[in-house]
């Protein structure tokens, strides 16, 4: 089977799981702990005996695994933290591969050792997603509070290499918005394929982050940059023949428009099942409810969200942010983020995207 009909292979099996309801693809949340001290970060956690003891004991995690294979799990992300932090990751990976499951390994890449790469060629993963900050030491070290460009970037180019599934993943801040371009050049010269998230996951823990965060503008600034820098031509764009944001129907879909919730759980380091790691309500604790119970909650819950009224019949809504939490004006609300609408809008001004 070629890529184009396995994508159209999971492209189906999601519709199905999303019409029966069932839990099709799930994330572990390994750890909040992390290497790494990233300004951002959304979960990070102090590295302490209080926080190990919440973690999930490998048992627990694995029950959860069962569980969720039993009702229809057949892809999972592994994440944290830092995934790789965990003694057992190994275990719990190749107890993923060997049920069955095509699993994701989110990682900053810096505790990738040889036996990693000898498990990840042994049993391939579907992907392996490093998340990269910087184009040299003095970003990283700004970032991460560690100068890891060279041993990251050198565990890339070996995965990279081996033809191991990869992807890297950007996440512009205050402290490396102007180095974006230099990193994207970098992975495009090594054709290393890759994806900018566009906005940062609010911090858990009540912890305010703000300062770190980019608005639309500055994003929008750093995406043209990037394009000018990997000489990537623009859209040409009549700004007379485009038309008006928001659509024209006057009723609000319910249901979220997107995976979490629907076929996707995620299962956060402390042992809790939410719909997705951008937002967590409802939070069920899995040493309380059984699975099934807890993903019927999730079910239920995602009844209660109003898709915005203004996306249905927008013809920018191919090219705007997918995610709920950024484009919705709260969950619930039945509108939509207006700033959102003027960023993808100016997206398409810019010639960055086209929306036919």
């Amino acid at each position: 089977m070629d890529n184009s009909s396995y994508k159209d292979f999971e492209n189906q099996l999601r519709a199905l799981a999303k019409e029966k309801g069932a839990p099709f693809y799930g994330s572990f949340e390994l750890t909040g702990r992390c290497n790494f001290d990233c300004k951002m970060c959304y979960v990070h956690v102090a590295d302490s005996n209080e926080n190990r003891a919440r973690e999930l004991s490998t048992k627990e995690i694995i029950s959860i695994i069962d569980s969720a294979c039993n009702h229809g799990m057949l892809y999972a992300t592994l994440t944290g933290g830092e995934c790789l932090l965990r003694s057992d990751f190994s275990e719990i990976y190749s107890y993923l591969i060997n049920k069955g499951v095509k699993v994701t390994v989110k990682t900053n890449a810096f505790l990738i050792s040889q036996k990693h790469i000898d498990l990840f060629l042994k049993l391939p993963p579907r992907e392996i997603s490093v998340t990269l900050y910087g184009s040299n030491n003095d970003v990283y070290s700004k970032v991460t509070g560690i100068p890891a460009y060279k041993i990251v970037t050198d565990n890339i180019l070996k995965i990279h290499s081996l033809g191991i599934p990869l992807k890297v993943s950007l996440t512009p801040c205050r402290y490396n918005v102007n180095d974006i371009p230099n990193i994207v050049f970098f992975l495009v010269q090594n054709d290393i394929k890759y994806a900018i998230s566009p906005f940062l996951i609010p911090p858990r823990e009540g912890i305010s982050r703000d300062d770190y965060f980019l608005n639309a503008d500055e994003q929008l600034e750093m995406l043209i940059k990037v394009r000018e820098k990997i000489h990537k031509p623009f859209y040409n764009v009549d700004l007379e023949a485009l038309p008006d944001v928001g659509g024209n129907k006057n009723e609000s879909i319910i249901g979220i428009d997107c995976s979490a919730g629907s076929y996707r759980f995620c299962v956060t380091w402390d042992g809790y099942m939410v719909p997705c790691l951008s937002f967590d309500a409802p939070r069920i604790d899995l040493r309380r409810v059984p699975f099934l119970d807890a993903w019927r909650q999730i079910l239920d819950h995602n009844m209660k969200v109003r898709q915005p009224i203004e996306c249905n019949g927008c013809a920018y809504k191919a090219v705007c942010i997918r995610c709920p939490v950024c484009r919705y004006d709260g969950l619930y609300s039945g509108h939509c983020n207006t700033e959102i609408c003027k960023f993808t809008l100016n997206k398409v001004k810019s010639g960055l995207c086209n929306f036919k």
